[in-house]
């Protein structure tokens, strides 16, 4: 998929968490929140329909950006339980220690040496990661998930900007139609859960 398509699907990880919060945290759920997170699937479909329906690669790049979500979203409640009282660093430090392990997987499936540009890249941006996680870790820490997640937003324009000057991609307009639904169930579900909270 196109680096604006698979950003915009990833936003549906709010939409995810809300599903993962009934069912695991045993929270309830209204009827706001519910509408939200079907309209937003709506706008999964939307960004992803027309180009999987027309080829298979852009459909398993659509199911693995899902899917991406649907893991975001597990991290995400992972992550709200943790921040409490666990420290951020000792939580950055054991999601790297983890991905890299995880990561090793991949040997199975044959193993290609990168070249010094390929090994400094990696390096980059395993150093990229490293900050960005801890830099989260640390604002979950300070601050509320209600407030902080409409900042994940902001990676659509740079996934627009990216993909344009890196890759040559514009969004089609479907994407934009689809995103702007997503971000916008995204972000009734936040409103929603502040002014729950703040009843609370």
């Amino acid at each position: 998929l196109p680096l604006a398509d698979a950003t915009a699907i990833g936003f549906a990880a709010p939409l995810f968490v809300v599903i993962l919060a009934a069912l695991i945290l045993s929270e309830r759920v209204h009827i706001y929140r519910w509408s939200a997170v079907i309209v937003g699937f709506v706008g999964v479909l939307i960004i992803a329909g027309p180009e999987a329906s027309l080829s298979r690669g852009a459909l398993y790049g659509a199911m693995f950006a899902l899917t991406g979500a649907g893991l975001t979203a597990v991290a995400m409640i992972f992550l709200r339980h943790m921040s409490a009282h666990e420290h951020s660093i000792t939580i950055a430090f054991y999601f790297m220690l983890t991905s890299a392990a995880v990561s090793l997987t991949t040997l199975l499936f044959g193993w290609n040496w990168p070249t010094p540009w390929e090994a400094v890249i990696l390096i980059l941006t395993g150093l990229a990661g490293g900050i960005g996680q801890l830099f989260l870790s640390f604002s979950y820490r300070f601050g509320e998930a209600s407030v902080l997640a409409p900042f994940d937003y902001a990676a659509m324009i740079w996934a627009v900007i990216l993909g344009y000057f890196l890759f040559g991609e514009l969004p089609v307009p479907q994407v934009w139609l689809g995103g702007v639904i997503v971000i916008a169930s995204g972000l009734l579900i936040l409103w929603r859960e502040r002014r729950l909270a703040r009843a609370r």
